[in-house]
């Protein structure tokens, strides 16, 4: 009499409508530059595969008989019993070891309680309890089999390898064998490879969850698009299959086809919700954000107790900039499901968008009182108290997540930015090295990687990990200008142009590239073309607040002083805390003899800026053009003082002391000036006139001829120097603070 192992005991259940890790599904999410890239955490492959798990349940309906054996199997305690358990035991292991791994990188699972409580699954009208119920009693599957003895190697397990044909019998009748190849040398692999061949007969779809949590995707893309093209499976069916198949063709990043399998899903059943969700999260990742937008309301709409799709619609309308639509899509998705924590931590990432940290702070608790062990959770926390300016508590939250989660690239990547903040590039450089280790592909990683190197001077090897952030992320436009910005500082102004150009050529829309492109047109004696880049910038952008005082500057070493001062007044008007405006206003003030007035533009600047050299230098010659030499020279040199390579302190500290009949003193600063700027023009013709003054005429004549042919660059000069530099837009990585979930 055959021993009956029936598979009716309790065991792990899905919990249906919940999310995959933000590092499998929406990792490289990011806003528009300049602004950061979020990487929100996905609530969609669990609730796609939950769903098709629904509609191909079958599993509970294995009943596996003993097996025959041959006899010296048998004689070792490996009988016919012994071998049916262990392949119960098997399959088994499969499925909690499956959903141990999903709970921890992919799904959300709960062991349930016996008896089965009667949970709704979300997507239907049945209860859980039901179902199970149902299935038992209707797709009852019976598998039974026999070892054949095959000639093989010995094994210290076994006494000879076998192969293993199986019998499987539904209603009665039985199917066609089932020939494993084998061979199988251990109990353990004969055990396991029986397992494999019963699900794949019995139920693919499990064999496929069970490969996708253990990390095989391929394999489980593979089984799921075997189930959508198989003709005997219902539509709806074979739709899930396509929406599970399309889940791993996102987390390969082959987009293109992840979309068409999600219409594919769409086309064969229409009302399945879950298909639209993924079907929003391949447009997502290809920045189709309105498409995106308009799925995942879809899919809300089919299924209006789902918090998975409004979860879902909550995190795209967060990504679209909506921040408040988004919380009140995730507060409705909490409502439906209290115990989804991935809600909590996408909703603290929508305050923290929004600055409201301690708000933020209190969504994160509450995903990590629901989860513990959430690593995510704690880097999210992390990055929001590192935004907040926190960053030792940060950087304990960070070394929290990389305890439960190792290898968590996002919480070392953070923690390297904490360092970064703290001025600890070498440590900070050490966590992007470890974080670049992880995920090679991360385009981030590098990012911030080439921000340090390029803050401690080491520019040709900021440019050389920019280049590789572009090549694993080309299409981002603020990528290819902050490369621009580090070979222009570098002095390869050709080459910083070609980033600018090849940067409005993605996004024409990106206005930074435009002004610093036109800073350096004027650096090159192209006046025009540099003024049609500042006009560009400001019709594309009119809040630009750095291309109106660029295209001040023109207008001002054009003697356009009136129309000059409006441009820097709409600058400051734009952006208050922009200290440049209020010192090239300043001296325009000055030009046009009122530099009593100028005096308050300056102070302006240095109330914004305490330690602006430039602004120092600026208000001496204010004071100058007042007569009050001692004032002047005071803060000629404290502009020398916070700048040294200050070249126009010099220059103009220079002149205040022949005016004072200083010109020994004078000549020194003239020839310090030449020496840090062998192209100062003004340097050489004041150098030229004390010289003169002296009575050393042969030496005036050759200074004053030079300050001429040098003095002739005008604007050049000007777009060239510091002060045109640091007009320029600075970058920072992807807005500068923490990388966002």
């Amino acid at each position: 009499m055959p021993l009956f192992l029936r598979r009716h005991r309790r065991r792990p259940v899905w919990q249906p409508g919940l999310r995959s890790r933000a590092a499998s599904i929406l990792r490289d999410l990011r806003a528009l530059a300049p602004f950061p890239r979020r990487r929100w955490r996905a609530v969609v492959a669990g609730g796609v595969i939950a769903a098709a798990s629904y509609l191909y349940a079958t599993k509970d309906n294995i009943i596996i008989e003993n097996f025959n054996v041959p006899r010296q199997w048998a004689d070792q305690g490996l009988t016919g019993d012994v071998i049916a358990r262990q392949i119960r035991d098997a399959l088994e292991k499969m499925e909690i070891a499956g959903h141990n791994s999903i709970q921890t990188d992919t799904f959300v699972v709960r062991a349930d309680p016996d008896p089965i409580p009667d949970i709704r699954l979300i997507g239907t009208g049945i209860g859980l309890r039901s179902l199970f119920d149902n299935a038992r009693t209707v797709l009852n599957r019976h598998v039974s089999g026999e070892f054949i003895t095959t000639p093989g190697r010995q094994s210290e397990h076994v006494p000879e390898a076998v192969g293993v044909t199986l019998r499987i019998a539904r209603n009665g009748h039985y199917e066609p064998p089932l020939v494993l190849d084998g061979p199988f040398d251990t109990p353990r692999s004969l055990a396991t490879g029986t397992a494999e061949a019963l699900l794949n007969a019995v139920n693919p779809f499990t064999l496929a969850i069970y490969r996708y949590s253990a990390g095989d995707h391929a394999a489980a893309g593979k089984l799921w698009g075997r189930l959508a093209a198989d003709t005997s499976r219902s539509d709806r069916q074979r739709a899930a299959a396509s929406a599970a198949w399309a889940m791993v063709l996102v987390e390969q990043g082959n987009l293109d086809a992840a979309i068409e399998k999600g219409k594919e899903a769409t086309r064969r059943d229409p009302s399945l919700s879950e298909a639209y969700l993924v079907w929003s999260v391949a447009l997502l990742r290809e920045g189709r954000l309105a498409e995106a937008l308009e799925k995942s309301e879809k899919a809300a709409m089919l299924d209006r107790k789902s918090a998975l799709a409004y979860s879902d619609w909550g995190v795209i309308l967060g990504q679209s900039g909506d921040y408040s639509g988004a919380i009140a899509k995730l507060a409705k998705a909490s409502e439906l499901d209290p115990g989804l924590f991935a809600v909590y931590c996408n909703w603290g990432a929508m305050l923290r968008s929004q600055r409201r940290y301690a708000e933020a702070a209190t969504k994160f608790q509450k995903a990590i009182e629901l989860n513990p062990a959430d690593a995510l959770a704690y880097a999210d926390w992390g990055g929001s108290l590192l935004d907040e300016g926190n960053p030792q508590e940060a950087i304990a939250k960070f070394e929290r997540a990389l305890e439960l989660d190792p290898k968590s690239a996002l919480s070392l990547l953070n923690w390297g930015v904490a360092l970064r903040d703290e001025g600890e590039p070498t440590q900070a450089i050490s966590k992007f090295q470890a974080a670049s280790a992880l995920e090679p592909g991360w385009a981030l990683i590098y990012e911030h990687w080439a921000f340090v190197l390029s803050k401690s001077g080491k520019l040709r090897e900021a440019a050389a990990k920019l280049r590789e952030s572009i090549r694993l992320d080309p299409k981002r436009a603020d990528l290819h200008f902050n490369l621009g910005n580090t070979l222009r500082d570098g002095g390869d102004l050709d080459a910083a142009m070609a980033e600018f150009q090849q940067s409005v050529a993605i996004d024409p829309s990106f206005t930074p590239p435009y002004t610093n492109w036109g800073i350096i047109l004027l650096c090159r004696g192209r006046v025009d073309d540099a003024m049609a880049k500042f006009q560009r910038a400001t019709v594309l952008n009119p809040d630009d607040a750095v291309a109106y005082d660029a295209w001040g500057v023109v207008l001002q070493e054009q003697g356009k002083l009136d129309e000059a001062i409006g441009k820097y007044r709409t600058a400051v008007d734009l952006d208050p805390n922009l200290v440049d405006p209020y010192l090239n206003w300043g001296l325009a003030l000055t030009q046009q003899g009122e530099p009593d007035r100028a005096i308050a533009k300056f102070d302006s600047a240095l109330r914004i800026d305490p330690s602006y050299a430039r602004a120092y230098n600026d208000w001496g010659i204010a004071l100058s053009r007042l007569g009050r030499s001692e004032e002047a020279i005071a803060r000629y040199e404290r502009a020398i003082e916070l700048a040294p390579k200050l070249v126009s302190a010099y220059e103009n500290l220079g002149t205040e002391l022949c005016r004072l009949g200083k010109f020994e003193m004078a000549i020194g600063k003239f020839r310090r000036a030449s020496e840090i700027d062998p192209g100062a023009g003004q340097a050489y013709s004041a150098w030229g006139t004390a010289l003169d003054k002296l009575g050393r005429h042969t030496e005036a004549k050759e200074k004053l001829a030079k300050g001429r042919v040098l003095e002739s660059r005008g604007i050049q000069e000007w777009a060239c120097s510091d002060q045109g530099i640091r007009l320029a837009i600075a970058w920072t990585p992807s807005g500068g603070g923490a990388v966002k979930p």
